[in-house]
């Protein structure tokens, strides 16, 4: 048989589950996931961070390995504009908040939501900061 042949046959097996093995991921619950209401600089926004599939297919020579992996996905819309991403997250300093960057690479930071509810951080625009509030 064809390694192409071969390979096509077991990327085809591996969607049933049958194949090479493959190996699950986890991802821990990040106090981020879900959906938030935000005022970015006063204006309405909207912040979300899902959990998705990220199956990836390796192949070597004739064999290939198929595994389920998860990832984050973030993303922002400001007032009512366009989804775009929000990239890179990261634990800030001591745990308190997170780090992430934002589609042009400007970098965010938000606290953990305070007894209120409210998460509060700032944005960077063209090196200023410009406030962020979310809540759930």
């Amino acid at each position: 048989m064809s390694g192409r042949i071969l390979r096509a046959l077991l990327f085809a097996l591996a969607g049933f589950g049958i194949a090479a093995p493959a190996s699950g991921s986890q991802i821990e619950r990040h106090w981020l996931d879900g959906v938030w209401n935000c005022r970015i600089d006063g204006r309405p926004a909207q912040m979300k961070w899902v959990i998705v599939d990220d199956p990836q297919v390796t192949c070597s020579g004739e064999w290939c390995t198929s595994a389920g992996l998860v990832r984050r996905k973030g993303s922002f819309s400001d007032n009512g504009s366009r989804w775009v991403p929000l990239l890179n997250l990261r634990n800030g300093g001591e745990g308190r908040g997170s780090f992430f960057n934002h589609a042009d690479g400007n970098r965010w930071y938000l606290l953990k939501p305070d007894a209120s509810g409210r998460a509060r951080g700032h944005t960077t625009w063209n090196g200023n900061q410009y406030s962020l509030v979310c809540w759930r």
